[in-house]
Formats: C-alpha cells, structure tokens, sequence
C-alpha cells in the first residue's frame, strides 16, 4: 500500500494515488502516478481516479481534507516516494473510496481539471 502523510501525519493508505503540485499545469512533468496495481495498467488506473475526482468535484460529493500550507503531502510505498509542497494528492483506498488531501488556499478545480486532462491524454496519445 502507499502510504500518504500530512507532515508526519498519516492521512490513509492507498493503491492508487496522483500527485498534483500546483505549478504543475505550468510544470507538467512534475505531474506523477503511484500504483500498487500492475504497471501495465497503470495509466489507465490513473485516468480512472482522475475522472471521478474531477467529476465528483463538480457534482460537489468530493471528500476533500485540508491540510496547513506548511505540511508537506507526501507518498511512501514499498517503492514508491513522493511529495508535494503545494497543491495536492487524489488518492483511492483500498475500499474504493476516492479522497482529495488538499494544501489550503488551492485552486482545486483548476488542479483536478488539469489531472483529468492530463491523464486523458495519457490514455489517447499512448504517452
């Protein structure tokens, strides 16, 4: 499982998570995905939790958790590290719950709007 922390704070675990900084619609290969799925299907694991978070966002039933400016978001998995100093993580459990953990003060839609499309392409353009 990837392991994902506020600070020192562990937030949840999942197996699925993206990591949205938030110059990262400038910067998108600062843009990344964690997975504990198969590799080979990574991207697609990838376009999947973007969509529902983009789309659940709009529809307002996004769980969303705000964490200080200060905390750095960061992933820790069997082989797997990552962080975000500002801006967010999308991250699926192992139930299947879809979370956003957020730095506050985040344009969100921008992020999950950039996220969704980033990972369309990801998908149609075979990168």
């Amino acid at each position: 499982m990837l392991k994902i922390f506020a600070g020192e704070k562990l937030l949840t675990e999942a197996q699925t998570a993206l990591l949205a900084p938030s110059d990262a619609p400038e910067y998108p290969d600062k843009f990344r995905g964690e997975t504990t799925e198969s590799a080979v299907n990574a991207k697609h694991a990838y376009h999947a939790l973007a969509q529902i978070a983009f789309f659940d966002f709009e529809d307002k039933i996004l769980e969303v958790v705000s964490v200080p400016p200060k905390a750095v978001l960061t992933i820790r998995g069997e082989h797997s590290r990552g962080q975000v100093d500002e801006g967010l993580i999308v991250a699926r459990d192992a139930d299947g719950k879809v979370r956003v953990f957020a730095h506050e003060g985040q344009d969100l839609f921008a992020l999950l709007k950039f996220a969704h499309r980033y990972c369309t392409r990801w998908i149609r353009l075979d990168i």
